[in-house]
């Protein structure tokens, strides 16, 4: 279940989404040493699918998000995600790790630092695309 007015951290377009005609099952299990950006780090991970287009990564699917593990560098989610698509084959599944951010009494010059290097109140710590293949 998304956060109410939660917006996706994803940096790509969006293309043509797939048809809702399959059930495509990820299973994002864990991560170790999540670098720490921030006082707090508090993992979670977005994932879709993506083909390339003129050099550009497209979204094609939906997002998914797992739950954010709080003040935590090696998160166990055990997370189950569906799709609900049948990704062509030079699609790509692609998965960011994020940081969310917690409201923390800073100073207001601190603050307006911190949100100049935000997007949607979380911070994208990496991403990886893992290549489907058939």
């Amino acid at each position: 279940k998304l956060e109410q007015g939660w917006i996706p951290q994803v940096l790509d377009d969006v293309g043509d989404i797939l048809p809702r005609d399959a059930e495509f099952i990820i299973e994002i299990i864990e991560a170790r040493d999540v670098p720490k950006v921030d006082l707090f780090i508090d993992p979670y991970i977005e994932g879709y699918f993506s083909i390339l287009e003129n050099d550009v990564h497209k979204r094609v699917s939906d997002i998914f998000k797992t739950p954010a593990k709080m003040d935590n560098d090696s998160p166990v989610w055990n997370f189950y995600a569906n799709l609900q698509c049948s990704p062509p084959s030079d699609a790509y599944l692609t998965l960011c790790i994020c940081n969310s951010e917690r409201p923390d009494p800073v100073s207001t010059a601190h603050r307006l630092i911190l949100s100049a290097q935000l997007v949607n109140n979380s911070r994208l710590l990496g991403t990886v695309r893992i290549p489907v293949r058939e």
